[in-house]
C-alpha cells in the first residue's frame, strides 16, 4: 500500500528488527561506515595505525553509508518506502514548497550568522569549500554531487529516513519514541560536521532539526527534506561561488 502526505493512514515505519541490539548495532554500523575517514585520521593522530590517504573515504562515506542502509534493509525483507522514498501526491508541490522552506531556513541562517558576528561568536569554519570561489568547474561538480547525491539523497536517508526512525522505533514509534529520534539525530548530525567549528556543529543540529520536523510533517515522505537540503546547500554553494561573503 502507497500512502502520501494527504493519506490518514499511517505512514510506514522503519524497523528493521524486533530486536533493540540489533537496532542499535545497525545504527552504530551506518555511522561507522559514513564516518570511515573521520574515524582513521582519528586512529592515525593517536598512532594507532601508519598513515594512510583518507581524502577519498571522506568524499565516500556517505555514499557508502546510505548504501549500506539499502543493504540492511533488503536483508531485513524490507522496501525503500520504509525510508521515506514513496511518490508524493504531487511533485509539483514537493517541489514549490521544498525550495520555499529552503530559502527561508537560509536567510534565517544568513541573519543568524551576522547576529553572532556583531556578538563577538565564531563563525563557522567553511573554509573547505574555499576553492569553490568564481571556480565553474567545482560549481558544477559540488551541486549536483555534493549538494544533492551526497547531502540532499545521502543524508537525508541516513539521518531522518533512517536513523530517526530506528531511534524512533525502539520506543514502539510513540511521540516520546519520534522526539527521542529528532533530537537524538539531529545532535549526532551537528557532530559529524566538526570540521566546521562548534558554531557550525550548532547551526548543523539546528538544521537537522528542521529537516526532520519537515520530515515528519509531511508524512514521513523523505523527498520533502530532500529537496530543501539539497536547495539550501545549493544556495549556499552560489553565493560561495559568486564570493558572497554571507558566513
Amino acid at each position: 500500500m502507497t500512502y502520501t502526505e494527504t493519506s490518514t493512514v499511517k505512514p510506514e515505519t522503519m524497523e528493521i528488527s524486533s530486536s533493540p541490539t540489533i537496532t542499535v548495532l545497525t545504527i552504530i554500523l551506518v555511522l561507522a561506515v559514513d564516518q570511515i575517514g573521520g574515524i582513521l585520521d582519528l586512529m592515525i593522530y593517536l598512532d594507532l595505525m601508519a598513515e594512510i590517504e583518507t581524502e577519498m573515504l571522506h568524499i565516500l562515506g556517505v555514499p557508502m553509508a546510505m548504501l549500506t542502509v539499502f543493504a540492511i534493509v533488503k536483508a531485513r525483507g524490507g522496501s525503500l518506502t520504509q525510508l521515506g522514498l514513496r511518490r508524493p501526491d504531487s511533485w509539483t508541490r514537493l517541489i514549490v514548497i521544498g525550495v520555499g522552506i529552503a530559502i527561508l531556513l537560509q536567510l534565517i541562517a544568513y541573519v543568524n550568522t551576522y547576529f553572532f558576528y556583531f556578538l563577538g561568536v565564531p563563525l563557522p569554519d567553511y573554509s573547505q569549500y574555499a576553492e569553490l570561489e568564481g571556480n565553474i568547474g567545482y560549481l558544477l561538480f559540488y551541486i549536483p554531487v555534493v549538494a544533492w547525491l551526497s547531502a540532499g539523497l545521502g543524508e537525508e536517508v541516513i539521518w531522518r529516513g533512517f536513523v530517526l526512525q530506528q531511534i524512533a522505533s525502539l520506543a514502539d514509534n510513540s511521540k516520546r519514541g519520534v522526539l527521542a529520534g529528532l533530537l537524538i539525530s539531529s545532535f549526532l548530525f551537528g557532530l559529524i560536521h566538526y570540521n566546521q567549528g562548534v558554531t557550525g556543529i550548532a547551526f548543523t543540529t539546528i538544521a537537522g532539526l528542521f529537516l526532520g520536523v519537515i520530515f515528519l510533517k509531511f508524512n514521513r515522505i523523505l523527498w520533502y527534506s530532500i529537496v530543501v537540503h539539497g536547495m539550501m546547500n545549493t544556495i549556499a554553494f552560489l553565493t560561495l561561488f559568486l564570493g558572497i561573503n554571507l558566513y
